[in-house]
């Protein structure tokens, strides 16, 4: 191969103004310069102000709670852990912080270092009004490990036995219950349908609302009563009826005559929740019922696909499911409303996303957690994921053929190894245990464990909604 031309030079990147801050932060002496520079917006610059005054031994003489801003203070934290530094003085502070994201840097230092000294502070950060799902779920862990066998490794009963705690203590603020309770795994035996009761008497909202979606995600078929209470209560929140009314899908032919009411009246959130949860009657839809719900679609246009699907009819022309781009025309022709599609999420009529997923503390986690997704996909990414599930798998979540000597066959997904003993989940949620030495084939499918086709599930609007869900930007 002959070349008439000589090469092109090679392009030199000459580094940023940022780039070379960070690059000057690294090796200061300065320790107010690193101070400042902690709380930078620009995490590249926050890092490298961290990694320079670990390398300070002054870093151990700073007062974390004179630091203004939160950034400064995690960066301090940080910077200790980085060095070394025995942060036990530094624990109590961090724990009572007013900022969020600062105690959960102080449930950091004490796992790190596995501080039994810390677990007293833990357990008063936990019944503080300063809360959030991700604050609550790493303190109990945190206790949990502090208590527990290391070789055992994570005691989830450990885990629900000190969110019950929580929920059980007149100490805790009920803002903080609702934290506790989104967190508690459903069908808990200390935690009755009489107790729930209680929790809904509550002056919290939130307390409320999760109160009812836990009594949703439950088997206990005295759930029904209080749920069809809470439905039909004109003087609770709409929110909290409409998260009733999902709950009351798993009851449908029993309730059918409230939903049915509730279908046919003024507001249009219960309207819409009713008819998801009717969907469940329409195999054998009475001529009464076909009557009042074809009145429902004349009477409010914008719920005629919806009171199609309870009629048990399915969706009209829509595009192939490979064509990304008019799938994506579809949701731009209308907004998506993020609470409806949360409740489309969790709705045991249509996609019922969360038999594998999980969602801000709820669900089932044999595919992959979504509350943070809105921050990595694009919304053509998340279109396209549900479309064609089998189009990008990462491997965490493939799909292996398993045949045994035995000659048992099964499809699913790894959910753990534990020695030699394997276990796999299907997306039925049925598992299957294995010895590795007895497992004589081995292989990965093409197709994804989420099933194609669960567009199909949902209308025009439903899918809007879902995505308008999962698009947001959660903390």
């Amino acid at each position: 191969m002959t070349f008439t031309r000589p090469a092109p030079a090679e392009s030199k990147m000459e580094p940023t103004a940022a780039m070379q801050r960070a690059d000057r932060l690294r090796g200061s002496h300065d320790v107010a310069e690193l101070t400042t520079a902690l709380g930078d917006e620009d995490t590249a610059i926050a890092q490298a102000a961290q990694f320079g005054l670990a390398q300070l031994p002054d870093c151990e003489r700073l007062d974390l709670q004179a630091l203004p801003s939160p950034g400064q203070r995690i960066g301090l934290l940080a910077a200790l852990l980085w060095r070394g530094t025995n942060v036990t003085p530094y624990v109590k502070a961090a724990l009572r912080d007013p900022d969020v994201r600062v105690r959960e840097m102080g449930v950091r230092l004490v796992t790190e270092q596995d501080l039994q000294s810390g677990r007293g502070d833990l357990e008063k950060m936990l019944e503080s009004p300063v809360m959030s799902p991700r604050l609550m779920s790493m303190g109990v862990a945190a206790i949990a490990q502090l208590d527990g066998n290391p070789v055992k490794g994570f005691n989830s009963a450990k885990v629900d036995a000190l969110l019950m705690a929580r929920i059980n203590s007149a100490q805790t603020p009920d803002a903080t219950k609702a934290v506790a309770l989104r967190l508690l795994r459903p069908n808990q035996p200390q935690l009755q349908v009489d107790q729930v009761r209680g929790l809904l008497q509550s002056q919290d909202q939130a307390l409320q609302l999760e109160a009812v979606r836990y009594l949703s995600a439950c088997s206990d078929a005295k759930r029904f009563v209080l749920l069809a209470e809470v439905a039909g209560d004109a003087q609770r929140r709409v929110a909290i009826r409409a998260e009733a009314v999902v709950g009351l899908a798993d009851d449908a032919e029993a309730r059918a005559d409230l939903l049915l009411q509730l279908a046919q009246g003024s507001d249009p959130i219960l309207r819409q929740e009713a008819l998801r949860s009717l969907r469940a009657l329409a195999a054998n839809v009475t001529d009464a019922r076909r009557s009042a719900l074809q009145q429902v679609a004349k009477d409010h246009p914008a719920e005629s696909e919806l009171v199609a699907r309870a009629l048990g009819q399915g969706p009209g022309a829509r595009p192939d499911e490979t064509d990304i781009a008019a799938w994506g025309k579809i949701v731009d022709q209308g907004a998506g409303d993020p609470d409806a599609g949360r409740r489309v999420f969790f709705h045991p009529n249509g996609p019922a996303c969360y038999r594998c997923h999980s969602m801000e503390g709820r669900g089932e986690s044999i595919g992959p957690e979504l509350t943070m997704i809105g921050r990595s996909r694009t919304r053509t990414q998340i279109i396209e994921s549900i479309l064609q599930p089998s189009r990008e798998i990462a491997p965490l979540f493939a799909t292996w053929r398993i045949a045994t000597k035995s000659g048992q066959k099964f499809d699913g997904m790894l959910r753990s190894r534990t020695g030699d003993v394997e276990v796999f989940v299907d997306s039925g949620r049925h598992e299957f245990t294995a010895r590795s030495g007895d497992i004589v084939e081995r292989h990965i499918l093409k197709e994804s464990i989420m099933p194609a086709g669960l567009v199909l599930g949902m209308t025009d609007q439903e899918l809007r909604d879902v995505i308008a869900m999962l698009m947001q930007k959660r903390q």
